[in-house]
Parts: C-alpha cells; structure tokens; sequence
C-alpha cells in the first residue's frame, strides 16, 4: 500500500469517526480498503501504528476492517490486543 493511499484511508477513517458510529466507520473502512487495493496485512499493520500511537478507535476499525482477511493465528493476535482496551 502506498503511503498516499493509508493517508488517504486514515483521513477517511477519522472523518467517519467524528460521526461518531464506530460500526458503520468498519463498514466504510472495508469498502475504501478495497477501492483503494489495500491488503488486509497492511491494514494490520496500520492498526498497530494507531494502538502504538493511543489512537483506540482508529486501531480497532482497522483492525476489524483487516479481520476479513487475515489468517487464524493473526486474528486471534489482533482480538487479544484490542481485548485489552474494551
């Protein structure tokens, strides 16, 4: 993913979230991460920079934007993380 597109993705991200509907901002996030070819690897990755960087709500959209796809041992990874900030 080029770093145009994850800015891109992010600045939608937080627009989404100041609406202030977490569900419909994963929704949203799956749909612009497949219009812009984001692999959900790179979304996790972007997932750990937001938990990195405090940022809760945009990790857990990326995260759960990138569940999809990811395999069984990453997911269960990514729910534990996010299990310690619900």
């Amino acid at each position: 993913m080029t770093e145009d597109k994850e800015k891109s993705l992010l600045e939608k991200i937080i627009s989404c979230l100041e609406k202030g509907n977490l569900d419909a901002c994963v929704d949203e996030a799956i749909s612009w991460a497949k219009e812009l070819g984001i692999c959900p690897q790179r979304l996790l990755e972007g997932f750990k920079i937001q938990l990195d960087g405090k940022h809760y709500e945009r990790a857990y959209v990326l995260a759960l934007a990138a569940a999809g796809g990811l395999d069984e041992r990453r997911l269960h990874i990514v729910m534990q993380e996010l299990h310690h900030f619900i």
